[in-house]
């Protein structure tokens, strides 16, 4: 993943937004005036839309994606208080932690890899995370979901699931798993959980936890707690574990095909709801 990287002169916020609007819409205009000729279909086609704008918690950094209406879009991450901005060819819808150290963005195909795709094979999206101090990207592909933990120290990452992605005997702290009953035998989910990657950010260290059919962080950004459906059943349950590297997970309840239909925290304390 390559980051463009443009300095300007310390701009307000809104000049920010308004130069940026101003550049997307009005660059093939001025080219064809340049050159004395009419507006064209092509010069159209370089028009592009500012869209999903979102400024940080610290109000230092705003994200926006720059999208025409065909071709590859963009996202531009724009500083307020120094005039450095990066560009992620590819990226659209981006967010920032809290402490607006980090953008994640989805990441895209190509237009023309979508367009030369056969029918039903379209390529899947991924992940780009960009670190606001440095500049410096990251990039996963195929991903069908992320998210920051509240206080902007973890990301939690969904890759999709693999056709050869036999998951390992149960999630890393999640104890042994349980014996079926002979109604259960032969028995398999038609849709196990997938992997669930936990990022801490500051050190890049991650924790893949297999078979995880949905999560929730706490408002503290303390805990996470996550429902694991495993294709067998026997490593299903309800665990919780704190946001640590070597952190330890701990079942709350379970049982062979166990489920839950919600998951999520009290806005009070670290009780889960």
């Amino acid at each position: 993943m390559v980051t463009k990287m443009r300095n300007h002169r310390g701009r307000p916020l809104l000049t920010i937004i308004l130069s940026a609007a101003l550049s997307l819409l009005l660059f093939p205009l001025s080219s064809q005036g340049q050159e004395g000729g009419r507006l064209t279909f092509q010069d159209l086609m370089k028009v592009r839309q500012i869209q999903q704008p979102s400024i940080s918690a610290n109000g230092e950094w705003i994200a926006l994606a720059a999208v025409p209406d065909r071709g590859d879009g963009e996202v531009q991450v724009h500083s307020t208080t120094s005039g450095t901005e990066y560009v992620v060819p590819l990226a659209s819808a981006p967010i920032f932690s809290k402490d607006g150290n980090w953008v994640a963005m989805r990441l895209g195909p190509s237009f023309e890899a979508r367009e030369t795709a056969e029918r039903g094979d379209a390529p899947r999206a991924g992940l780009a995370l960009l670190e606001t101090r440095t500049g410096e990207v990251e990039s996963w592909e195929e991903i069908r979901g992320f998210g920051f933990s509240p206080d902007g120290a973890w990301m939690a990452i969904r890759p999709y699931p693999t056709e050869d992605s036999g998951e390992e005997e149960g999630s890393p702290g999640a104890g042994g798993g349980q014996e079926g009953t002979g109604e259960d035998e032969g028995r398999t989910r038609d849709d196990p959980g997938t992997a669930l990657l936990l990022r801490e950010l500051a050190s890049g260290s991650e924790l893949r936890i297999p078979d995880v059919a949905s999560y929730a962080f706490d408002e503290t950004g303390v805990w996470v707690a996550y429902v694991v459906a495993s294709p067998e059943g026997q490593f299903d349950g309800l665990f919780v574990r704190p946001l640590e590297v070597d952190g330890e997970a701990v079942r709350l309840d379970g049982g062979v095909f166990w489920t839950a239909e919600t998951l999520g925290w009290w806005e009070e304390g670290p009780r889960l709801a």
